[in-house]
Parts: structure tokens; sequence; C-alpha cells
């Protein structure tokens, strides 16, 4: 190989690292996070509500670096908060990040909902009860990406629709005062069908997304846990109740309930129980530790890959209560005086009947 075409060729590799090395970070590495979990509650309670009719993912209410998973989907996110089940399912590479501006270490700006986003590389929205006409979206991406929506699970079975998401990172930026990836353009796809799930993916790095919106999705199939008490005696039996509904909201035969206790003394799982004609499944379980239990139930809707889980209740176990010395001699009183009194009656009965 000639020396020109070897200094061609490191050239090209120098200008192909070179280009990689100046690609910008969604996230901001020489900061840290400062939010805390009260101002992030704070910005999910002063997020606007979604229209009536339509489902808006703001991503408000979940921590900094925070993994989404069940967030809208009757669980919780990585770091254990919980958000509007929706019954819409995040894999376990789907993030959300909070603006720098906000106390988070988020690289971006101008974002449509203030404060936070979610971050993907590649992943796939899972809604597993369906939905239908179209999404809308806002992205701000440094590469290409791709956003593919599917009739069936997991990026599977027929396509529906497919868009390019088009880098645009740092368009005609200004306004938000920090961040590089600070400019946003909306995407609306329409198709025809009943989608279950959404693939997105960009040719290098992370892209940033914000108001998802679904203008036509079914209404999630619910689980509610119940009981009767809140507290009792170790040793005991206690029964629980689920009550689970279907998306029309009626009562739904035939769904294996698991009972659970998610933190407490007696943690781990109860058992199972199958749903009768009224949507009811119960489960009797004694503790044997005093402390307080934290238990929910989860059923399958549709797959038992995505679990929909109930509210959480609270049930305390306590000891029995054991007679002091003075009890006891007041209990030992009680018995005798009873003793006493039987045998007085006993005897005036006698008496009378011989008198007679």
């Amino acid at each position: 190989m000639k020396t020109t075409q070897i200094l061609a060729a490191i050239f090209a590799l120098f200008m192909v690292f070179s280009s990689y090395a100046e690609v910008p970070n969604v996230i901001n590495p020489r900061i840290q996070a400062k939010i805390t979990p009260e101002q992030i509650r704070a910005l999910q309670k002063a997020a606007p509500m979604s229209p009536a009719g339509i489902v808006v993912l703001n991503f408000e209410g979940m921590g900094n670096h925070d993994r989404i998973l069940q967030f809208y989907g009757g669980g919780q996110s990585e770091l254990g908060y919980t958000g509007t089940n929706y019954g819409i399912y995040f894999s376990s590479i789907i993030g959300a990040l909070i603006d720098e501006d906000a106390g988070g270490t988020g690289n971006f700006a101008n974002e449509p909902s203030p404060s936070t986003v979610m971050n993907c590389a590649s992943g796939i929205l899972n809604v597993p009860e369906g939905f239908m006409s179209g999404i809308s979206f806002y992205y701000c991406m440094h590469w290409d990406g791709v956003v593919s929506v599917y009739d069936g699970l997991n990026g599977t079975g027929n396509l529906l629709t497919t868009q390019p998401l088009l880098a645009n990172s740092n368009i005609n930026c200004n306004g938000d005062p920090n961040g590089t990836f600070c400019h946003w353009d909306l995407v609306n796809a329409t198709f025809s069908g009943t989608a279950k799930s959404i693939a997105l993916s960009t040719t290098t790095g992370s892209g940033l997304f914000d108001d998802f919106t679904f203008v036509n999705i079914t209404s999630p199939s619910k689980i509610v846990i119940s009981q009767t008490a809140s507290s009792g005696f170790v040793g005991v039996s206690h029964t629980l109740t689920a009550h689970v509904t279907d998306p029309d909201g009626n009562p739904s035969l035939g769904k294996q309930v698991t009972f659970s206790v998610g933190s407490g003394p007696n943690t781990g799982v109860l058992g199972t129980a199958v749903t009768d004609v009224n949507g009811n499944a119960a489960l009797t379980y004694t503790g044997t530790l005093i402390g307080v239990d934290n238990l929910k139930a989860c059923f399958a809707p549709v797959s038992t890959e995505f679990m929909a889980c109930s509210n959480e209740i609270s049930y305390e176990w306590i000891q029995p209560s054991i007679p002091t010395m003075s009890q006891w001699g007041l209990i030992l009183l009680a018995i005798s005086l009873l003793g006493i009194g039987t045998v007085s009656v006993m005897r005036r009965k006698k008496q009378e009947s011989k008198a007679w």
C-alpha cells in the first residue's frame, strides 16, 4: 500500500473517531443530581392532567436516571415511584431524565413539558390490551432514528406504521439557558388496526422523547386488594380479597391472582387464587412474626410477561397480651366467686326440692 493511501486511511479513521468524540451526551457528566424525592413528587403534582379520552405520558414523577419499567403499568419505576396505570410497560433500557435546571443531570433544554423526559437509545413500549388510530410525541436526537408500530408485543407481528426520526438536537435553539439537546420536533404516526407495541431506535447514542400521546388506548384491566381488618394477633389467620375488572369495568372471571408481602416480617409470595364470577379472589394466610406486612395482589391481563398489580395495603401482626400477676389475681377471684355462686345455687335448689 502506498504511503499516501496509508495516510488517507489514517486520516479517515481520525475523522471517524473525532466525530464520535464530539457526540454530545444526553447526560451532563460534570454535575450530580440535586433534586429530592419531595421535589420529584411536586413536579408530578404540578404536571397537567391528560385531556379527556387521551393519554399523555409527560414522564413527570420519576427519578433522575430512573428506569421507567411499570410506572405507567400499575407498578413502579426502578427507584420506586408510581404513576397512573395506563397499561403501558417499558423495556428495561428505557429511562427517565430530569433537566439539570431542575436539579437533575439532563443535558437538554426547551423540553415540551418541563422537567422530565424519556431517554432511549433503543427500546420498546408494550401495550398488551392495545391502542388504535395513532400516536404522537416530541423528540430530540443528535443522530437519526426510527419509530415503528406493531400489532404484536415486543415489536413482533405486522408492521402497522414506521417513520424516520431525523437528527435535530441543536437546530435554532434559544430560550432555556442550559442544555445541548435543545430542539424538539413533533411526530404524528397514524395507522389502521390495533397496535400492541412501539419500537424506538437511534443509529448512535440516545434520543430524548416527551409528551408521548395515545389518542385511542384501551383502558387497562384493574385489580384492587382489600381486607376487613388492619391488624390482628400472630397465629390467627387473616383473609385478603382481590377484585379484578376487565377494560370495560366488568368482573373478570378465571384470572389467577398472586398475593404477596412486598415488605414486612412475612415477606414473600403468599399464594395464588382464581377469580370467581364476581371477579373476586380470596386468600387466607397466617402471620408468624410481629410487625407490619405491606401487601399487594397481581395478575396478568393478557400475557404473563406483563403483570398488573393492585394498590398496597398494610396489616399489622401483634402479639397476644399475656395477663400480669394482678390480672391473673382478678381472673382467679372471678372464677372463685363464680364457683362459690354456683355451689350456693345448687344447694338452695336441693333444699327446696327436699321441702316439697
